[in-house]
């Protein structure tokens, strides 16, 4: 009995430390452009029980040579609230370096003395991760969604069902005056313009997003899980 405990506890204790990692490819309408990475495990955070979200994404093939990116982002998330505690990104993609940390000051994730992100709010790692495993309470409801302290509003509809997987069409709008004019992740910067339409697949058996697609009349933009 004491052997099948300590098994059970080294189990558990491998299942915190070590991430569940899913990767996708990226097609660019039919030409295959990037892989994306992202992992997700459970740590304790200034002595909170945390999901730690990391995402990184590179450009492959010859738009390796073309385009090079490299982009990485970690989100770290209080399990008990789903408030952000903790973001950094590092962004190195062709005409764009760009790195962001934030810090915890009382209760409050501050990019800077007077930018913060809301309490409640998510960032578009959270929310998605969020999404993956509790997807049917997402119908129909709206999200505070923050982009380095710029604001939106993400909801989800429900538009198809099948054999246990969801197709969600996502709408993001901004809720403030946001730079038009700044630079922003290659992959992620379609998340947020006007004119696409956005789609999510998520397989509520095993709790993944199987693909993601954001397309308008001239390009789409498709992730497969492999």
């Amino acid at each position: 009995m004491e052997k099948i405990i300590f098994r059970l506890i080294i189990i558990l204790f491998l299942g915190v430390i070590y991430p569940v990692s899913n990767q996708y490819e990226i097609y660019l309408g039919n030409l295959f452009v990037a892989e994306v990475e992202i992992s997700s495990n459970d740590i304790y955070y200034n002595n909170i029980l945390c999901d730690n979200i990391e995402y990184t994404s590179r450009t492959q093939s010859i738009f390796e040579y073309i385009y090079p990116v490299i982009n990485k982002y970690q989100t770290i998330v209080d399990k008990n609230n789903n408030q952000i505690l903790k973001y950094d990104k590092n962004i190195d993609q062709l005409n764009l370096n760009e790195n962001l940390s934030t810090f915890r000051v009382n209760d409050t994730t501050f990019y800077s003395s007077n930018n913060f992100i809301t309490p409640k709010a998510h960032n578009i790692f959270s929310l998605l991760d969020y999404l993956s495993y509790n997807p049917l309470n997402v119908i129909d409801n709206t999200y505070v969604l923050d982009r380095d302290g710029e604001s939106y509003e993400a909801s989800f509809k429900l538009v198809n069902e099948d054999s246990g997987v969801l197709t969600f069409k996502m709408d993001i709008k901004s809720n403030s005056l946001n730079d038009s004019n700044k630079k922003y992740d290659i992959f992620l910067w379609g998340l947020y313009l006007n004119g696409y339409d956005k789609y999510i697949w998520i397989d509520t058996k095993k709790n993944k997003i199987t693909r993601c697609e954001f397309k308008n009349s001239l390009v789409s933009l498709n992730a497969y899980l492999l």
